[in-house]
């Protein structure tokens, strides 16, 4: 089998890439067609990182480049003006907090110069300090050399040993007005010029100086489109029988004799809006009602009845999207804008919708003009508007408009999960308020997703606004996709705090809990007296005690003393009675490699009980064999299967159980044959000053046991090399810096495609601080030394692990952090960023494509990008 070696293209360093050289240096020629391939980005192991963070990176005809959108919160600001077709990018030492919108990534890293993707030309120009820099489009995203920020923008170093480009920036540089504001207005967009002229009216027909542009019918002008749009500057062609008019980013198509126009965004349908009056072909060319294409195009209109004149102001304006969010851990997505302009009589507008489950929901927006005038002297407006989520998927389309005229559009699809909410709901950003109510801030619970095994809920809080004497805290159960069975609870304020212990009635599921305050309005009635201000959902259910193997959709946990199977990635499980085995025998341990290799260990409640194998068959059965246990501690209720070697015969089952009287008891057994059949290789006789922690083989005959140990000069690994008949001791040496203290070893992790490389970790505790040193061998376990990647505050194994891979995985104590390692790349550690707290998890999983899985608080969390978003497993 060929290695697929490893690396998360996640939120700090994908894996880097490389391209074949080809000439590459004009990808913007107009002899090369917008999309043409004009190169191919492959594998490499180079790494960048900006303002000492690491930044996805790759190599194109021989340069470090880099995503321009992922210099966002590096220190930089990037803003993206559609009108232009550019994007900028503007120096912000104040800003280096990394973007949380930047794409997820997942490839495998299979080998360096394997293909990824093509380097496509493109017509997207590229400035910074508003000097054009070389770009490229991969993936659909817009690519930089990273040699072009220097020195215009800071310094470019390279560092041959490490194979790593370092990019810092200029401080010096005076931040950009503009950029300045963008964390609080992400959309800004400013009047730059207007196209004025006047139609002169007759009694039958519409002259702009000579030129008839159109006629009166019915007491409405119908004006010439295409001879509007000359004068606007649009194009027009035909498409399909119809009337295409378009500028750069917008455009609209019209049918003759009918009363719709389908509206474009970048040659993307938005949206079919109705006109007041149908259109009207003469004589070869398409009209519509003066009315409606003031509507199309977006101009404002000023009507001198006196000489009959419409006097017509186009304005254009250009647009900075420095950053449109498109996720939102709230319950609301706003969205808040900047406008610069003259005052004019028309003025675009910000408007939001959100389609979820085939419905349309409408949000609410406002416009504002602002005490302080722009640098120019313009006066300044804040518009915003905000749109109400829900749980599942809401696309949400965001349009900053003049009439039907597109000034800026955005579609974002927003999945919204429990495991992405905040309890508390945030109205602090809508652009408008909905009235006076009472502002809390919740202790418990501290996630919008919580469980419980008892049917008790615990709320508790503060309240930093109060409006009326407590809240109500509305229980459902979720019944078939719906909520019922409702019941409120009231929860009285108490001296600026609240609290109280809620229980769920109806059995176990999946629960909903609303906190709602009393609301207030300047309004003579009020249809509803009570607004949402906190949202937590419950899992009322038994937890699962261990995940005992799950790298896709199949897998096993235990829950009391059960197996359980699942085949939908944890999102449902069922118990698991292999053949052979009873109703009441105890699940004592259990590993799975795969769905159909692995082994679990029962122990039989008769009088006189058994120590009982079973494992998978191809056919769908189980084999089902008893061990040939000998002393009567090997089936006491407190014996410990600990098993090694799941992925060929032969496997081994080492028994442990403490003595009251000696050393730690310990025997060993051994199946040849897929555990039809065990045989004892007899009692261990180790003398173990403490506890084992494992034991894994390399090969049929050679094998180490692992153990804590106290007051020790170096680690003692227990080693055989006949198959567990005798042990030895090897002696591995402290780390230099570590004196002698307590550590804790857990067994060496094989490669399962090269066996003489392995890695165990040690865990070394020092005045209470734990340190985490993995141990390497390459040479078939003969020597084994410490690796400078050393890990502190994570949390303990088997979160901490490496797999059979020996890629490493660990979380942070505080859960936020994630670390990976890939041992083949000789890298560091590491990071990705969880949106939610994996904190106190159990179990942790993480393939190289972006797939994992999270034992937390007795549920399964599953990921897809990485670890940096997590969700409930679905059914699909």
């Amino acid at each position: 089998m060929r290695r697929k070696s490893t690396v998360m293209l996640a939120i700090l360093v994908s894996a880097a890439m490389a391209v074949i050289p080809l000439p590459l240096s004009n990808v913007h020629a107009q002899e090369t067609p917008i999309g043409t391939m004009v190169g191919n980005v492959l594998f490499t192991d180079i790494q960048a990182f900006v303002n000492g963070t690491a930044i996805r990176s790759m190599n194109i005809d021989g340069n470090t480049a880099i995503y321009v959108e992922d210099l966002r919160g590096h220190g930089f600001d990037v803003a993206w003006e559609p009108n232009k077709r550019q994007v900028s990018i503007f120096p912000d030492n104040a800003n280096m907090t990394a973007s949380n919108d930047r794409p997820d990534f997942g490839y495998i890293r299979e080998a360096v110069g394997n293909k990824i993707t093509d380097v496509l030309s493109t017509d997207i120009h590229t400035f910074a300090l508003g000097k054009e820099i070389t770009s490229y489009n991969v993936g659909g995203k817009t690519a930089i050399f990273l040699k072009d920020l220097s020195p215009l923008l800071g310094s470019l170093e390279w560092d041959e040993k490490l194979h790593l480009a370092s990019f810092k920036l200029d401080t010096t540089i005076a931040t950009d007005p503009q950029a300045k504001q963008s964390h609080v207005y992400p959309l800004q967009v400013e009047q730059t010029a207007s196209n004025k002229f006047s139609v002169q009216f007759t009694d039958d027909a519409m002259f702009v100086g000579d030129e008839q542009i159109g006629f009166a019918q019915d007491g409405r002008a119908m004006l010439s489109i295409a001879k509007m749009a000359r004068l606007l500057h649009y194009q027009t062609e035909t498409r399909d029988k119809s009337l295409y008019v378009s500028t750069n980013t917008y455009a609209f198509q019209l049918s003759a004799s009918l009363d719709t126009a389908k509206l474009y965004w970048f040659g993307g349908k938005i949206s079919e809006d109705k006109l007041a009056f149908n259109t009207i072909e003469r004589d070869g060319e398409l009209y519509v009602s003066e009315l409606d294409l003031k509507q199309l195009f977006g101009y404002s209109g000023n009507w001198d009845s006196d000489s009959r004149r419409l006097d017509i102001d186009y304005a254009n304006y250009d647009v900075k999207d420095f950053g449109v969010s498109e996720r939102t851990n709230n319950y609301w997505y706003t969205l808040n804008g900047l406008l610069l302009a003259p005052g004019t009589m028309e003025m675009p507008n910000l408007s939001m919708v959100a389609v979820r489950d085939g419905m349309t929901y409408g949000g609410n927006s406002s416009t504002s003009v602002m005490d302080q005038r722009a640098a120019n002297g313009s006066p300044q407006y804040q518009f915003g508007s905000a749109v109400q989520l829900d749980l599942g998927d809401n696309t949400i389309r965001i349009a900053y408009q003049i009439g039907k005229r597109l000034v800026y559009s955005k579609t974002i699809v927003n999945s919204v999960t429990p495991t992405s909410l905040k309890p508390v709901i945030n109205y602090n950003d809508l652009p408008v308020g909905l009235g006076e109510f009472s502002s809390i801030t919740l202790d418990a619970p501290s996630t919008s997703l919580m469980r419980t095994d008892n049917g008790k809920v615990d709320v508790k809080g503060a309240v930093t606004k109060t409006v009326g004497n407590g809240l109500q805290a509305v229980i459902e159960k979720e019944d078939n996709g719906s909520w019922s069975n409702s019941e409120t609870v009231t929860v009285p304020f108490d001296k600026g705090q609240f609290a109280a212990s809620l229980s769920l009635t109806h059995g176990t599921g999946r629960y909903r809990v609303t906190l709602r305050s009393e609301l207030h309005i300047p309004a003579p009635h009020q249809f509803n007296p009570f607004i949402d201000v906190a949202r937590f959902y419950i899992d009322y259910r038994d937890p699962l005690s261990r995940i005992l193997g799950m790298q896709a959709s199949e897998g096993f946990s235990s829950r009391d003393g059960k197996l359980m199977q699942t085949s939908d990635t944890g999102h449902s499980w069922d118990v698991v009675l292999p053949d052979g085995i009873g109703d009441n025998e105890h699940l004592l341990a259990a590993d799975f490699s795969a769905p159909l290799w692995g082994f679990a260990f029962y122990r039989s409640n008769e009088q006189q009980p058994k120590l009982v194998s079973t494992h998978p068959r191809y056919d769908g059965g189980w084999e089902t064999a008893t061990l040939p246990t000998i002393e009567p501690w090997e089936t006491s209720a407190d014996v410990n299967p600990i098993i090694a070697n799941l992925y060929q015969d032969p496997a081994y089952v080492m028994l442990t159980s403490s003595s009251p009287t000696g050393p730690m008891l310990t025997s060993l057994y051994r199946t040849d044959d897929r555990g039809q059949s065990w045989v004892c290789i007899g009692d261990l006789n180790l003398n173990f000053s403490d506890q084992p922690t494992g034991i894994s083989f390399r090969k049929e005959k050679e094998g180490w046991i692992t153990t804590t140990n106290h007051n020790e000069s170096d680690i003692p690994l227990y080693r055989s090399q006949d198959g567990g008949v005798t042990w030895s001791v090897q002696h591995v040496a402290f780390p230099a810096d570590i004196q002698k203290g307590y550590v804790q070893s857990y067994p060496p992790s094989f490669d399962q495609e090269s066996d003489n490389h392995a890695i165990f970790i040690s865990e070394f505790v020092q005045d209470g601080k734990k340190t985490y040193v993995p141990y390497e061998t390459r040479d078939d376990g003969e020597t084994w030394n410490p690796l400078p990647f050393r890990l502190n505050n994570v949390q303990d194994v088997p979160v901490f692990h490496f797999d059979s891979l020996l890629m490493g995985r660990a979380i942070s104590q505080d859960g936020y952090t994630i670390y990976t390692m890939d041992t083949y790349a000789h890298q560091d550690w590491q990071v990705v960023h969880s949106q939610i707290s994996l904190q106190n998890a159990t179990q942790f999983f993480l393939r190289s494509d972006g797939y994992g899985w999270v034992l937390l608080n007795g549920s399964v969390l599953v990921t897809n990008d990485g670890g940096r978003t997590w969700d409930e497993p679905t059914t699909n």
